[in-house]
């Protein structure tokens, strides 16, 4: 079990050589243990702490930053995210569509894209696709790619696969082109897995590829949806939401968007 020590961290609370509490309230949010260290006694809590930090991390702020340490470390560990959009040309106005998409993806009310993948069938519309990126983002902020598809798979969720190339460390969420994303989407998953400290993995999309949200070191670990060989004898062919539900790991952050969006 990964467990991580309060002892030392700079946001613990302590007086009287006695740990009473977290600055950002997370020892009241998760389980912990107590323990005794060289005379003080602190929490460990039973789980990674994406926050903990020793006194040298405030070395390296800024007399500000010092002073309101608790927010910029939750700036540090929002969660980064990347977009996959895949562009259906079996509707009309697929650009239009797309451009709906991406505003949404653009506009939200909290933190950025970390990238954005636009997989896109036909050529003939890729120069107009790729300007559309370009105007959109801020290049500083959001890494654009334009995926050309040889073929569609029948099965959406394979293009995850394909696009999976260009993701990097983090999220990444999945939907189409016509489809609305939620301004909050970013927010709610910050305050879900930082401020709530709620365990998440997955979020199962709602149609489709639609609101599939996944860690992309978990997609990694089990090879996607193509096969993965746990051994020379135990192969897994299973499709990927079908082989994460046999991890007793992540039985428990397996959510869908309803759980997630609860205020």
């Amino acid at each position: 079990m990964v467990e991580t020590t309060c002892m030392g961290c700079v946001f613990a609370k302590i007086k009287d050589n006695k740990q009473y509490g977290c600055v950002l309230n997370r020892t009241e949010k998760i389980e912990t243990r107590r323990e005794t260290t060289d005379g003080i006694e602190h929490d460990v809590v039973l789980r990674f702490c994406n926050t903990s930090r020793p006194e040298k991390w405030t070395e390296s702020l800024s007399l500000e930053e010092r002073l309101e340490a608790d927010s910029v470390v939750m700036e540090e560990v929002r969660p980064r995210v990347g977009f996959l959009v895949y562009v259906d040309h079996s509707k009309e106005n697929p650009l239009a569509n797309l451009k709906m998409t991406l505003e949404g993806i653009r506009n939200q009310s909290e933190s950025f894209a970390r990238y954005v993948i636009v997989a896109n069938e036909k050529v003939e519309y890729n120069e107009e696709i790729h300007n559309m990126l370009l105007s959109m983002f801020d290049k500083d902020q959001t890494e654009v790619n334009l995926l050309q598809l040889l073929e569609v798979p029948t099965n959406k969720i394979w293009l995850v696969d394909e696009a999976f190339r260009l993701a990097l460390n983090g999220w990444l969420y999945a939907t189409t082109s016509g489809e609305s994303v939620d301004k909050n989407l970013l927010k709610d998953l910050h305050q879900h897995v930082n401020v709530k400290m709620k365990k998440l993995s997955v979020v199962k999309p709602y149609e489709g590829i639609n609101g599939f949200l996944v860690q992309t070191a978990l997609f990694k670990y089990l090879n996607g949806n193509k096969t993965k060989n746990w051994s020379a004898e135990e192969k897994d062919s299973r499709l990927f939401l079908d082989k994460i539900k046999d991890l007793d790991e992540t039985k428990d952050c397996i959510l869908d968007w309803s759980q997630v969006n609860v205020a």
